[in-house]
Parts: structure tokens; C-alpha cells; sequence
């Protein structure tokens, strides 16, 4: 599943099997009953929603303050709500890619018509494909990889060793994101 955000306005999104829809100006009821949650120029939906029209605008900023892409990884909405507001709060970056699974990450990577990545936070823990096995599936699919920070509730210091073995691996943060982390980000991987 796609959760994507974009400063750029809002994209009307759509539930894949109802093609009930979805829009930033207010809140619908899905299919399956779940409170869809909408603010201002985001969107975090649960379900199988995807943007309606496939198209990815490549946001671009010439601010030396700011990524242009930064890709959150995590199958947990209140932690990709959380720490889309810290990253948002801290201008990090111009255009955020919320995604809730390694598969859909790998498989947005994997397309050379999406815009390109500058940073990619990663949890460790997540159904299906743990953060470690996006590594190493990205390690094989991508022969330059974006930098990586691992974004975890995992306090357990093997889990940082087994992360930093990976050498795109860059640094390792304890959820949810601290402001002063997230702010010092644009100056560390800006391209």
C-alpha cells in the first residue's frame, strides 16, 4: 500500500475495490468501516487506497535546507502520522513518501519512472518483510542505494549492528523521531 503525501496539493485518492474517494478538504467512511484520516495537504489511509491518477510529480527544491524526496517506511499509520508531522514540522524535505510495506517501497524503488529518492527512514519491525529483509533485497535490486536510517522501537543493540552491516546503512533512531534529529537530516544527505 502508497500512502503519499505532497506539498504540491492534494491528490484525490480512491479506494481500490469501492472506488469510494477520498480527498485533503474532508473525511470519508471506507468499505471495511475504518476512519479514513485526512489533514490539510496530506493523506494517511487505510485499506487498499491509491492515488487515482499513478503520476508522480517530481518535487524539486533549490533550498539547501531541504531533501527533495524522503521516503518513510513503517506498517504502522500512527507512526507514519507521527513522523510525517515531525519531518514536516522541521522542513525536511519537499515531497514525503509514506509507504506501509518493505514490498511496496522495493517495488516503487524498483521503477525508474518514479522521482528519484534522497532518503530513506526504515523500521525494522513490519509484517511480511521485516526491515532487514528490505535491506537486503535493496542491496540486490539497486546498485548505488539512497541512504538509509533505521526509524525503530527496537532498543536491542544487535538489531543496530545487523542494520549497520549494510553499508547504506547510515544511521540508527529510536521512535518516534526527534525534531532536533530530523531537522539535522537535510544537512547530512542533501545530494
Amino acid at each position: 500500500m502508497l500512502l503519499r503525501g505532497t506539498q504540491a496539493g492534494s491528490a484525490t485518492m480512491r479506494h481500490a475495490a469501492g472506488g469510494k474517494r477520498q480527498t485533503a478538504s474532508g473525511k470519508r467512511q471506507a468499505a471495511s468501516g475504518k476512519r479514513q484520516v485526512a489533514s490539510g495537504k496530506w493523506q494517511v489511509a487505510s485499506g487498499k487506497w491509491q492515488v487515482a491518477s499513478g503520476k508522480w510529480p517530481l518535487l524539486s527544491s533549490d533550498d539547501p535546507t531541504m531533501l527533495n524526496t524522503v521516503m518513510v517506511v513503517d506498517d504502522s499509520e500512527t507512526d507514519l502520522l507521527i513522523t510525517r508531522m515531525v519531518l514536516e514540522r522541521a522542513g525536511v524535505a519537499a515531497s514525503l513518501l509514506l509507504m506501509a510495506s518493505g514490498a511496496d517501497a522495493l517495488a516503487y524503488l524498483a521503477d525508474p519512472q518514479h522521482p528519484q529518492i534522497d532518503l530513506i527512514l526504515l523500521d525494522i519491525n513490519m509484517p511480511g518483510m521485516s526491515g532487514f529483509e528490505f535491506l537486503g533485497r535493496y542491496q540486490q535490486q539497486c546498485a548505488q542505494p539512497v541512504p538509509v536510517v533505521m526509524l525503530s522501537s527496537s532498543p536491542d543493540p544487535a538489531d543496530r549492528v545487523r542494520a549497520f552491516a549494510h553499508a547504506f546503512v547510515r544511521d540508527f533512531f529510536t521512535k518516534p523521531l526527534d525534531a532536533a534529529l530530523a531537522a539535522g537530516l537535510p544537512a547530512r544527505f542533501r545530494p
